[in-house]
């Protein structure tokens, strides 16, 4: 913004996390407040001087809309890649019945405080596969190890044609967010990753997450987050079978989603 600014050109931004709602959230109290403080001016020079402004989650407009009334967000979320859309996962065949989470082990997610619970409680023909690394993997390995779980293995992340091996063969791909305010406004990227394989898909995600997976993923379940009662309920009611979701890749292909992106900067260009 103060390059744009010094420059006299235009700024385009493309917000894909909202910082001074999360910090707001994570920390409370006086410092939280100071901190709070100090980037929202940040923020409020930000994005009053861009002259686009695109969020990868609908669940961002409001905010937005509220805080800064001239601006009007366009959405265009993070899609589905190639390899995804060519690779054929209604081929594979499972051999265990294996629930796969594939991507960061953070606050963020709170593994911790569902994968345990949840896996001390499952039907014992279930496993639960943990694929990531981040800032809460040891504190989930401890809480697996207190509680002897034989059913959840946990390994270091892998590279994309293994992933895509993996998701291959698990039965049901999972997803989960921490309970927090702010995370009621996100759209986890994995979502167009998992939804690309047919694979059914249990998602621990409330807010617009929860609100998108039931309106644009067939053959997914979503849960309260952290309620491992209430995630086992649903995948009970999930059907272990491939689902043909061409219409979701089509609709959200990242090329497609790029082509209508740019041509909305176009368009803005046009207008100035």
């Amino acid at each position: 913004a103060l390059i744009s600014s010094k420059k006299n050109i235009r700024l385009f931004l493309d917000i894909r996390d909202i910082f001074v709602d999360t910090i707001g959230d994570l920390f409370k109290g006086f410092k939280g407040r100071i901190v709070v403080a100090i980037f929202s001016k940040i923020e409020k020079y930000t994005i009053n001087r861009a002259q686009f402004l695109n969020v990868v989650s609908e669940g961002f407009i409001n905010y937005f809309k509220k805080k800064y009334p001239l601006v009007k967000p366009v959405f265009f979320p993070n899609g589905i890649d190639d390899i995804f859309i060519n690779t054929d996962f209604s081929i594979a065949k499972t051999h265990s019945r294996t629930i796969l989470y594939a991507g960061n082990i953070g606050f963020g997610q709170g593994l911790q405080h569902i994968i345990p619970k949840m896996a001390q409680n499952l039907d014992r023909r279930w496993n639960i596969k943990i694929v990531g690394d981040g800032g809460n993997k040891i504190e989930l390995i401890k809480e697996v190890k207190k509680l002897n779980l034989r059913n959840v293995t946990i390994v270091d992340p892998v590279i994309r044609n293994e992933l895509i091996e993996l998701y291959k063969s698990s039965e049901v791909l999972f997803l989960h967010l921490n309970q927090n305010q702010a995370f009621e406004k996100v759209l986890p990227s994995k979502i167009f990753e998992y939804g690309a394989t047919g694979k059914p898909i249990l998602a621990g995600v409330s807010g617009y997450a929860k609100k998108f997976i039931d309106r644009e993923i067939t053959n997914s379940k979503t849960f309260e987050p952290c309620n491992y009662d209430d995630a086992i309920n649903s995948l009970y009611k999930l059907k272990l079978e491939f689902t043909d979701r061409d219409k979701f890749k089509k609709k959200y292909a990242r090329d497609i989603l790029s082509q209508g992106f740019a041509e909305e900067i176009l368009g803005s260009l046009n207008n100035v």
